[in-house]
């Protein structure tokens, strides 16, 4: 965009710079400071004419020829000086340089109808909430297009070539726009999911395409996957995952995610995480069903598949928010704990801890990394940060517990201003939240130069009011004024 308006501001100047207004009489006074430039038809030469007119007086300047020529989705705009001069603007950028002209709605359709260009597409500002994203397939150029569309007049706003490629279960996808071309790799699954409920329109051609590519049925492109889900299969000892979805026959894998194998009495199960590193966690059976069963998010096909690799019914892996951990029914619970010491911080820039956490239960007072852990969520930004008190050892369960980072605070301050006094040592200014001054304070000011007193930290919500006196002071002896009246100042 930001092109774009420096292409209509350098037409702009080229047509300013090839036009001037000559030595007029100035008798009606005008300066001809404000000045417009207007592009004007001329039907018997059938030639287009830029000229600059004063808006106040109506005088005119000398004018210029300006010749237009349209190819593709750009325009070449030439005027006729010596030697001539260019520039060439793209089609959707129109409505920005003629709105710099002033046109009459005659030249307005002339324009229209011999470039071929709607007047609503010229007068057209192209407002971001209407521009809207069209996937399409060029099957001559064989690449895809992605088009940012004005949905007020039609226009082609701009054009991004891509190249699609699948790579296994990743597309590689790579965008070129203005000869720079940048690639990215994401998975299918994911693309699939995200480009449903998406506001970017795809064109037959492009759904046909890309189905072809991805081996999917076109309904999966308008499908709103409301009923998919994801799920694990296990293939030779490896985890792999799947999104599925019933209601457009979605299948898709989203690569292998991990790996399970039994050692001895265990289970171990190695899991990708998405950094690239793994983690590797061993299980006993039934520590195993109990992770499965207590899982809400696991698919029922999930769970048959991992109830035949253990060799035990499905309906004994169904989900149950009340399943029991193996191991842990001795433990104690946290879940009666008297927990203190958490209290709001303000922000540092730094994760914030709480460092007098005390744990309390049935009168004992827990050991940290002993009895329990600590663990922050949220603790450095501003806003509601979350410390978890995990039980350890012989303690079970895991007690949440919120405070908030507040922002950093700004000392406030009253700005008192008064008058200069004459033959004077200084002020005393007085203020007080009673407009009687009952435990009024003051600031004395020594500087009968200084015209103005800061009054520190007031407090927010208070109205104070204050008023201000001079002094002399003759020998050891002070002497003051009478006070100023009162002003008062609310404090927000």
């Amino acid at each position: 965009m930001k092109k774009t308006i420096s292409l209509i501001l350098s037409a702009i100047m080229l047509i300013s710079a090839c036009i001037s207004v000559p030595v007029l009489s100035f008798a009606d006074d005008c300066e001809h400071t404000s000045l417009r430039i207007e592009l004007r038809y001329d039907s018997n030469a059938k030639k287009y004419y830029a000229i600059e007119v004063c808006a106040s007086c109506g005088i005119e300047g000398e004018s210029g020829e300006v010749s237009f020529e349209k190819t593709g989705d750009s325009l070449k705009i030439t005027i006729h000086s010596v030697p001539p001069q260019e520039q060439t603007i793209p089609i959707y950028a129109l409505s920005g340089f003629v709105s710099q002209l002033s046109i009459s709605d005659s030249v307005y359709n002339q324009f229209s109808e011999d470039f071929d260009i709607p007047v609503k597409q010229l007068k057209c500002k192209h407002p971001n909430d209407k521009q809207k994203a069209v996937i399409d397939y060029d099957t001559a150029e064989e690449k895809y297009i992605e088009k940012f569309i004005c949905s007020d007049c039609g226009v082609t706003i701009e054009k991004v070539e891509m190249e699609i490629e699948k790579s296994g279960d990743n597309l590689v996808i790579s965008a070129t726009y203005n000869g720079d071309t940048q690639s990215q790799s994401i998975g299918v699954a994911e693309f699939l999911m995200s480009i449903s409920q998406s506001p970017i329109q795809i064109t037959d051609s492009a759904k046909s395409q890309l189905a072809k590519l991805l081996g999917v049925s076109e309904k999966v492109f308008t499908c709103k996957h409301k009923n998919a889900e994801e799920t694990v299969r296990i293939k030779n000892g490896k985890l792999y995952g799947y999104v599925s979805c019933k209601d457009c026959g979605l299948d898709v894998s989203i690569g292998e995610i991990g790996t399970i194998k039994k050692d001895g009495n265990k289970y171990v199960i190695e899991t990708k995480r998405s950094d690239g590193g793994t983690d590797v966690k061993n299980y006993t059976k039934d520590e195993l069903i109990y992770l499965i069963v207590s899982t809400k998010e696991l698919s029922d096909e999930s769970r048959k598949n991992f109830a035949e690799y253990l060799g035990v019914s499905a309906s004994s892996l169904a989900y149950n928010p009340n399943a029991k951990k193996p191991g842990t029914l001795k433990k104690k619970s946290l879940s009666s704990a008297t927990i203190t010491g958490i209290s709001d911080k303000t922000y540092t820039g730094k994760k914030i801890k709480q460092s007098k956490i005390k744990v309390v239960v049935n009168n004992k007072k827990l050991k940290l990394n002993k009895d329990y852990k600590i663990v922050y969520k949220k603790n450095k930004a501003v806003g509601k940060a979350t410390v978890k008190i995990v039980g350890i050892g012989n303690y079970r369960d895991t007690v949440k517990k919120t405070f908030k980072i507040l922002p950093v605070g700004v000392a406030v301050k009253i700005l008192v201003k008064y008058k200069k006094g004459k033959n004077i040592n200084g002020y005393q200014v007085q203020y007080s939240t009673n407009k009687k001054f009952k435990k009024a304070k003051s600031v004395k000011v020594k500087n009968k130069k200084t015209v103005k007193a800061k009054i520190k930290n007031p407090k927010a919500g208070k109205t104070y009011y204050v008023r201000v006196r001079t002094y002399k002071k003759v020998g050891k002896a002070y002497y003051y004024s009478k006070w100023s009246k009162a002003k008062t100042v609310k404090v927000k």
